[in-house]
């Protein structure tokens, strides 16, 4: 219950990704450049923020530096009076620039009234100090006030100049320009959706056409490789898995077949022979003897039958990794010998002897191994010839443990070996002859299993059939694979 409500969030961000691969580009695409246009028009406004401001500070400046250099003249209250006019000059030719003195509490020389108004709220000493401070005014007119205080000699008093810039035209300014600038970037953004939309759809184009070639792909035409010639760099590699996936698929189609076919074939002969037994058994009246043995006779067929049937599903099984194995330490040597001591009764009433040389241990399913053992043996002792010897070799070869089993026959073509292990297939590599033909199969399907091989190698006067297993660390997991 914990569990789920942690992986909530989760589930909830993966059902905010779009499915359509062209709308995630759009978006992806539409986001980074929002952020770009997020970034750019901040450079943009600060630039031209800090570009106006510089230049009403650079103003400002100017005209403190001209009333500070008037102010170098005037000592007396009689200085003052004569240079009201010098200071009045100041804002001639500057509309934004308004400047007033005040002495003795009143104005001798007034600006506008905004600024009076100003001044009048907070006074005069409120603005005595090197910072410029803004204010809003009436009409939501900005100033930029700044005071500069001079001291008369003789008890004269002290005397302010008061500067005021109106700074409503640059903030006008930067609020027309942010504006145009959020309704262009907006614009931009929704175009270059628009773009980054149709190039997608013109990008992915490749894939729909892949996808329509896939859907001509069937049962029956597994075998037409996608074309991968004009496809895109990028989708080469998807192409050319789909090919191998298709021949993948098409190989397991033709094995499926070819193990009905197999199957098909070989169920026929049981239950024809069948069909006929019991057809010729109630063709007449016979003895209860006879019923007894037409009955055991029948017995025997579908016990083959039966064991058929098992091979095959084991078979079928293990070729879908749909079979567990319990993996123990298994000694090779003493497995061999109780499946020896099984057939020493076949092997001294045909005169032939089985010899053991060699041990080593494997992890891995004992029954199984033991199956595989016996299958080798049983197959070995079917096929020599009466009086011939029948040898187990066991020992390591490289980083592989090995068990062989040898044993007399006629010569076997080297192309006809691999067959061996084949369904079906029975001595000399041809279908037909004793036994289900399935005892090879269920050899190489429990080494598979066990991530080893079996394979057959031609001797001077036979055949060895060998199983071999990876040995050391890694010998398990490549099990798991």
């Amino acid at each position: 219950m914990r569990s789920g409500r942690l992986n909530a969030p989760a589930r909830f961000a993966a059902s905010l990704v779009p499915r359509s691969l062209s709308l995630r580009l759009v978006l992806l695409f539409t986001v980074s450049t929002t952020l770009v246009f997020l970034l750019l028009g901040a450079s943009l406004r600060h630039s031209l923020r800090t570009e106006l401001t510089q230049r009403d500070i650079e103003e400002l400046h100017g005209k403190v530096s001209v009333v500070v250099h008037h102010f170098e003249d005037i000592r007396t209250a009689d200085d003052l009076e004569r240079s009201v006019a010098r200071f009045a000059d100041i804002g001639v030719g500057h509309a934004r620039v308004q400047i007033g003195l005040v002495w003795q509490g009143r104005w001798i020389l007034a600006p506008s009234e905004p600024v009076m108004r100003i001044v009048a709220t907070f006074g005069v000493a409120r603005f005595e100090r090197q910072d410029v401070l803004e204010y809003l005014g009436p009409g939501g007119r900005r100033w930029w006030l700044l005071s500069i205080p001079h001291r008369l000699e003789g008890g004269g008093g002290a005397v302010h100049a008061v500067l005021a810039l109106d700074v409503t035209d640059a903030t006008d300014v930067q609020e027309h320009f942010q504006t145009t600038l959020w309704l262009s970037g907006l614009a931009g953004i929704l175009l270059m959706a628009a773009l980054a939309w149709w190039t997608a759809r013109q990008g992915l184009s490749p894939l729909n056409r892949i996808a329509a070639e896939a859907e001509r792909v069937t049962a029956q035409r597994l075998g037409h490789a996608l074309s991968i010639d004009d496809v895109p760099t990028e989708l080469r590699g998807l192409v050319a898995s789909i090919n191998r996936m298709l021949d993948r698929l098409g190989e397991s189609f033709r094995s499926l077949e070819q193990f009905s076919a197999d199957i098909a074939h070989e169920l026929r002969t049981p239950v024809n022979s069948l069909l006929l037994q019991a057809q010729v058994t109630l063709s007449r009246e016979r003895s209860l003897d006879e019923y007894r043995e037409t009955l055991h006779g029948s017995l025997e067929e579908l016990e083959r039958l039966n064991r058929m049937v098992a091979d095959m599903l084991f078979i079928a099984r293990a070729e879908r990794d749909m079979t567990s194995i319990v993996r123990e330490p298994v000694a090779l040597r003493r497995e061999v010998e109780e499946v020896v001591e099984y057939f020493e009764p076949l092997g001294a009433e045909r005169g032939q002897a089985i010899t053991i040389d060699g041990e080593a241990t494997v992890r891995g399913d004992r029954p199984m191994i033991r199956r595989a053992i016996t299958n080798l043996l049983s197959n070995a002792l079917r096929y020599a010839p009466p009086g011939a010897p029948v040898t187990v070799r066991i020992g390591r070869s490289g980083a592989e443990v090995m068990l062989a089993v040898e044993n007399r026959c006629e010569p076997i073509p080297e192309g006809e070996l691999e067959r061996l292990f084949d369904r079906f297939v029975r001595g000399g590599g041809k279908p037909g002859g004793e036994g289900t033909g399935l005892g090879l199969a269920i050899v190489r399907s429990i080494m598979a299993l066990h991530g080893g091989t079996a394979r057959a190698r031609a001797l001077a006067h036979g055949v060895a059939f060998e199983l071999r297993w990876p040995d050391g660390p890694d010998a398990e997991k490549m099990t798991e694979m």
